[in-house]
């Protein structure tokens, strides 16, 4: 028996091999790269102390009502000295200072249609994009922590 010539037939199989198997290894790559960066993500946006921060500082903010007086249609960065009454900024800077809050933002709940492109950060930028408008709340507070985080949070209304 003569034994037939196999060459071409192996090399059509090993590229046909190959090429499935950096399909499955490019898809794994995609994947877990999406999972890495949606814990990232889910490690620095609204974490559980950022939120108790934020639900101290929304009271603070409903029982002053000059701070809720100074927004239109755009975002103040807040600021106790210049914002609170003079009954409630002691307690407000005192508030902030504990929870280590470093840039704190006041908005309409209506986000999609404000400008945030003043913030020198773009890392606040990028949380501010990710959040998803809607509720029947009147404002929302944003706030960037010294431990790089951040947190959201609709209230009044």
């Amino acid at each position: 028996m003569k034994k037939n010539n196999n060459r071409g037939y192996m090399l059509a199989e090993t590229l046909i091999v190959t090429a499935f198997v950096a399909g499955v290894l490019i898809y794994l790559f995609v994947q877990l790269s999406n999972l890495s960066n949606s814990y990232e993500r889910d490690h620095n946006y609204n974490t559980v102390p950022g939120l108790y921060a934020l639900t101290d500082v929304a009271y603070l903010i409903n029982k002053d009502d000059s701070v809720l007086a100074l927004i239109n249609n755009n975002y103040i960065e807040l600021d106790c000295t210049t914002h609170f009454s003079s009954a409630y900024r002691s307690l407000c800077s005192d508030l902030i200072t504990a929870e280590n809050i470093d840039t704190l933002l006041v908005a309409p709940n209506h986000i999609e249609t404000i400008s945030f492109s003043s913030l020198d950060n773009s890392k606040f930028e990028e949380f501010i994009n990710h959040i998803v408008p809607g509720g029947l709340e009147d404002y929302r507070l944003i706030a960037k922590f010294n431990d790089d985080t951040y947190a959201t949070l609709r209230f009044g209304g």
